[in-house]
């Protein structure tokens, strides 16, 4: 039939033991988990960041903005 749709649970063929060790090659060849790690640490990075942010403007500066030293120290 050839409007027929292939159903995506036969894996082309493969089996499940050759589609996992073809996935865990390619994922090891690209460095995904060491792109996961450096965007996870950017995540953490960031939300400290926000969190002295929030805090800085609970303390009763409304603008939020950090005194220039702790700015310094934090771009360095």
């Amino acid at each position: 039939m050839p409007g027929a749709h292939r159903s995506p649970w036969r894996l082309g063929g493969l089996s499940l033991r050759a589609l996992a060790a073809r996935v865990g090659e390619r994922a090891l060849a690209d460095e995904i988990l060491d792109r996961a790690a450096a965007l996870s640490h950017y995540f953490l990075f960031a939300l400290a960041l926000s969190h002295r942010r929030h805090a800085a403007a609970r303390r009763g500066d409304q603008r939020g903005d950090l005194p220039r030293a702790e700015t310094a120290r934090l771009s360095a």
